[in-house]
Order: structure tokens, then C-alpha cells, then sequence
């Protein structure tokens, strides 16, 4: 049953009692459990704005996730060239 987060409008899957994975492998699980719930419930032209979306945000995180790495080299750069002086 998906439920849905009042206070961020996320869908939220309930906890999978048979896994006893961590990491990156429940998340996919609960991936794949979200993705085979909405083509149970949506049209395939619902799905694939879904999934366009969700790679869209995807891209975005990795791009906001480099950008924030961007800025801490730098940041530590300036802070070893302060030193120096």
C-alpha cells in the first residue's frame, strides 16, 4: 500500500519485512516495489512523465551533489593558500 507524506508530498512505501539488505540494495528494492505499484494504479503515459521526472531529479542531485564537492575543494584550497602566506 503506498502511502502518501502530508508534510512533503512524497510517496512512501512501507518498510519490506522480507528484506534484510541495507544500502543501495533496499533502496532499489523499494524502487522497483514503487515502480511495479504505479503501473499497477497509472496509465503509461502517467508512468513515463514518473519516469522522466524521476531521472530528471536524479540528474539534478548529481549535478547539486558536484557542484557542493566543486565548492569544498575550493574552499579548502583557499583555506591551504591562506596558510601559506
Amino acid at each position: 500500500m503506498l502511502m502518501t507524506d502530508t508534510s512533503s508530498s512524497q510517496l512512501v512505501l512501507p518498510p519490506n519485512p522480507q528484506s534484510n539488505q541495507t544500502g543501495d540494495s533496499v533502496e532499489t528494492q523499494r524502487q522497483e516495489r514503487l515502480i511495479k505499484s504505479l503501473k499497477a494504479q497509472y496509465t503509461a503515459d502517467q508512468q513515463s512523465k514518473f519516469l522522466d521526472l524521476q531521472a530528471e531529479a536524479e540528474s539534478l542531485l548529481q549535478q547539486l551533489h558536484a557542484i557542493k564537492r566543486q565548492r569544498e575543494t575550493v574552499g579548502q584550497r583557499e583555506l591551504v593558500e591562506a596558510g601559506a602566506r
